[in-house]
């Protein structure tokens, strides 16, 4: 069943209505129990019946159903929700969404609280809205999710709340998943699940034979964790590893599942996507740099926060596999001496003289 039905059977979308409505305003501490309209079910003995009935089926919900009050506070969370983000119920109800918990950012990594706030936005026009974001996980990784943001009514039929239901995105999730069957050939990083070196050498090698045979051009970009060293020192190698598991989900869920992300070396990881050019390439990588810029790490009395440097590479006519690497490993050098968090390319009139013709002399 998909996101949209699930939804449907909940939320009566359509001519009739565009919202659900709750028998009372929303209090402090208090749980709000949704109904749905009297004009719906023709008598109120059902709607009481149905006011009843409709927590346990959000409650039963595939889907993240979440209920914010005027203030922004979070009302309802359902095992939906719990299930996506890593967080329990008894750690985000009564806590103000912007608090760590619906921190979303958009596809370009830039957070869409303030002005973008889809929460905001349904508050002041009544409109329902939907949109494509990456949520922030527990475990400080971003995971991309459909989100559809409605206003909830009171009787008096003034807006006293919103409700959020989102999923996860199944293509994005492909890619995340993709990364586990490398498993079945014994090139798993056991940590974090990406690829290991080995398996890494071979993607490079394919990637490469692609190119010479059929044309399909690739692209390399070589990540860097920034301050993974410093994490470490300060908080020990357990939350060091953690750091490096949330940094690699995040990445793997920008790439497309065609594409590969295998770790090189301790802080050093490589994505080579298929097929690619000049433009997508840098727009992957800034994309990449930007979501795990606006992760964190949650440790309770203290906040993880990491950057990563990138150098990329598209590989060119005659190239090799070193001569390759070596442009990557390059503007990798360059993006961590200019202070990191950022993305270094391959000069625009450099790949302009690579792509020219052949002079008619």
């Amino acid at each position: 069943m998909s996101h949209q039905d699930n939804l449907a059977r909940v939320i009566p979308l359509g001519e009739r209505t565009s919202c659900l409505e709750v028998p009372r305003e929303l209090r402090a501490g208090a749980v709000p129990t949704p109904m749905i309209s009297p004009s719906l079910v023709g008598a109120p003995s059902a709607a009481a019946a149905d006011a009843a009935l409709l927590p346990q089926v959000l409650e039963q919900l595939h889907d993240g159903v979440c209920l914010l009050d005027l203030k922004d506070r979070i009302r309802f969370w359902n095992s939906g929700a719990e299930r996506i983000t890593g967080y329990k119920k008894e750690e985000v109800v009564g806590r103000n969404c912007h608090d760590r918990v619906f921190c979303h950012s958009n596809q370009q990594g830039c957070s869409s609280c303030g002005e973008d706030c889809p929460n905001k936005s349904v508050i002041s026009t009544g409109e329902r809205q939907d949109g494509e974001f990456f949520l922030h996980h527990k475990e400080g990784y971003r995971l991309p999710i459909s989100l559809r943001v409605a206003p909830l009514r009171g009787q008096a039929g003034s807006i006293i709340g919103t409700i959020h239901i989102f999923a996860e995105r199944p293509q994005e999730l492909a890619a995340l998943e993709h990364a586990k069957d490398y498993e079945r050939f014994t090139f798993l990083d056991p940590l974090t699940e990406a690829g290991n070196r080995k398996y890494t050498e071979i993607a490079l090698h394919q990637a490469h034979e692609a190119f010479v045979r059929y044309g399909r051009r690739p692209g390399l970009a070589m990540i860097d964790v920034d301050r993974l060293t410093l994490v470490n020192r300060s908080f020990g190698l357990a939350v060091g590893d953690q750091v490096l598991k949330a940094v690699t989900k995040t990445v793997i869920s920008c790439l497309r599942p065609y594409d590969f992300l295998g770790r090189w070396r301790d802080d050093q990881f490589y994505a080579i996507l298929a097929d690619t050019h000049a433009e997508h390439l840098a727009a992957l990588a800034n994309q990449c740099r930007a979501q795990v810029a606006g992760s964190a790490l949650d440790l309770g009395a203290h906040c993880v926060q990491v950057g990563v440097s990138i150098g990329t590479s598209l590989l060119v006519p005659n190239d090799s596999i070193t001569t390759w690497l070596g442009r990557a490993e390059r503007n990798l050098r360059e993006a961590k001496s200019e202070g990191g968090n950022r993305v270094i390319t391959d000069p625009m009139h450099t790949l302009f003289n690579w792509f020219q013709p052949p002079s008619a002399e």
